[in-house]
């Protein structure tokens, strides 16, 4: 597989390794021929990782961080405890590592 990480090293996109991925100065493209194209991500502000090994079962964009192996991407301790909330239609705006 491979993951498109941003300057935090979030995992933001997941490809399997065959999937061609171009990034330039201002946009990011995928396929071969281009079936999609990422403008808020490129070239300056993120990485394409390849061969990247291990991916979580539950992986989700931005719930991991990809830095030479996985870590859960969970806040800092700071005496709460956060349920992880997947985007969805009823949950716009809330998504991720959220108080409970």
């Amino acid at each position: 597989m491979k993951t498109l990480i941003d300057s935090d090293k979030m995992s933001r996109f997941l490809w399997e390794d065959s999937v061609v991925i171009t990034q330039d100065s201002s946009t990011t493209t995928v396929g071969d021929p281009v079936e999609y194209i990422i403008f808020d991500v490129n070239s300056s502000n993120s990485t394409i990782v390849e061969n990247v090994p291990n991916v979580p079962s539950d992986w989700f964009e931005c719930k991991y961080i990809y830095d030479n192996g996985w870590k859960n991407n969970h806040p800092t301790d700071d005496g709460k405890t956060y349920k992880w909330v997947q985007p969805t239609a009823k949950a716009e705006g809330l998504e991720g590592w959220v108080p409970e």
